[in-house]
């Protein structure tokens, strides 16, 4: 969402937009970078009278997802979670994968053992 800003004795309203991470379900915002757990969800009022950051925490998602790729170049797919694995296969730009774990920036192919970035997909919804 775009950054706001709070007129001192007047209630802001939290932007009802919520950002995306691919693979990551948005809880909503914390005081904190490092929060576990949302302080405000989208479209809530900020009453303080102070400057503040507000931080989107996220939890990764737990059901299986659909991404499509968008990277022109094709996409590597790993053998495991990190670039230290072989590569097994690559895909074309538009080709759409089910994912059914995350670990980190990794998304893992359902009913494989490959893992791709996520960095290089799109979640479909």
């Amino acid at each position: 969402p775009e950054a706001q800003t709070k007129t001192y004795g007047d209630t802001l309203t939290l932007s009802k937009d919520k950002p995306v991470l691919t693979g990551y379900k948005f809880l909503g915002w914390a005081d904190t970078p490092d929060a576990e757990e949302a302080i405000y969800k989208a479209g809530d009022s900020y009453k303080k009278n102070k400057a503040a950051s507000l931080y989107a925490v996220w939890t990764p998602r737990t059901s299986s997802f659909t991404v499509k790729v968008k990277i022109s170049t094709g996409l590597e797919i790993f053998s495991g979670p990190d670039e230290s694995y072989d590569v097994v296969e690559t895909v074309d730009k538009g080709t759409e994968l089910t994912l059914n774990r995350v670990d980190g920036d990794w998304g893992k192919i359902k009913g494989t053992k490959t893992w791709i970035l996520l960095q290089y997909v799109k979640e479909v919804n």
